[in-house]
């Protein structure tokens, strides 16, 4: 990521949660040239996604139009090479695994996180995505290698 950079699509529909993130970024200098937009829905992120790029989805789970795992399951399916954090009040453990079991890079709670874990957390998520991606692809190379050796 260059500079550790963070441009992220923060998808919540309570606009006080995104104030306040936002307010966050703006006052601590790691998040310094980083930027943060909102969107209320996922019918909203999907209109956006198709024309801006970001480097990181932010992703609360109660929206007005995805409720629970739908908004990951949604992201995972159309745009598979972002990575996803979820960012909710939602403290159940059950929930949270199958977050990450569905796509997610990681799950933080709204209340409990300060503005280093913040960071660390969406820089090593963008991380771990491109890490995925290679991985797939060179799984996908080596799949037709031995088509080929195999033909």
């Amino acid at each position: 990521m260059d500079n550790n950079i963070l441009n992220c699509l923060y998808i919540e529909d309570n606009l006080a949660d995104f104030k306040l993130l936002e307010v966050r970024f703006k006052r601590h200098e790691i998040y310094q040239d980083s930027s943060i937009v909102n969107c209320q829905t996922i019918k909203e992120a999907d209109e956006l996604l198709n024309k801006e790029d970001f480097n990181l989805i932010l992703l609360d789970l109660s929206l007005p139009d995805a409720h629970g795992l739908e908004g990951v399951n949604f992201l995972q399916e159309k745009y598979p090479f972002y990575p996803i954090v979820v960012l909710t009040g939602n403290t159940d453990k059950e929930i949270a695994l199958n977050a990450i079991k569905e796509g997610a890079q990681d799950y933080l709670i709204k209340e409990a996180f300060t503005d280093e874990l913040f960071y660390r957390v969406c820089n090593y998520a963008i991380e771990r995505k491109k890490i995925i991606i290679q991985q797939k692809k060179i799984l996908k190379e080596v799949e037709k290698l031995n088509i080929n050796l195999n033909t």
